[in-house]
């Protein structure tokens, strides 16, 4: 059975002449969002929001580096390395921004990134 067809199929070409230089540099903005260049380049023409796709495995990668800094956090604290535990927070709120810049910052991103920590050791909450 064939696919039905999309009530408003893109049937529209446009050739779009560019250097090399421009193709590349959209080939790379396109690829930073994990975009295809078609659909990037759409977007960008009748300005669309951008949205960058999470890559996953960046997602889990992540959570590990915020999971091992919680642990090594909690190692500072019961050993009362103050100073430890003052460099830990800055990595965190380094990681944690990267993790908002990820996931846009919005409310789903904190509650995933707090998820991840458990929650009271969030650095803006400490």
């Amino acid at each position: 059975m064939a696919r039905p067809r999309h009530p408003n199929p893109r049937d529209e070409c446009i050739p779009l002449r560019l250097t090399v230089g421009e193709a590349e540099r959209l080939a790379e903005a396109a690829q930073l969002h994990m975009l295809p260049v078609s659909v990037y380049a759409r977007r960008r023409a009748l300005s669309l929001p951008v949205a960058q796709r999470v890559s996953s495995r960046a997602v889990v990668e992540l959570g590990r580096v915020g999971t091992n800094l919680q642990q090594l956090l909690r190692v500072a604290r019961r050993d009362q390395n103050t100073h430890l535990e003052d460099e830990l927070r800055e990595v965190l709120a380094e990681v944690t921004t990267a993790v908002e810049r990820l996931l846009e910052g919005g409310t789903l991103g904190r509650r995933i990134w707090e998820a991840v920590l458990g929650g009271s050791d969030h650095p803006q909450q400490a």
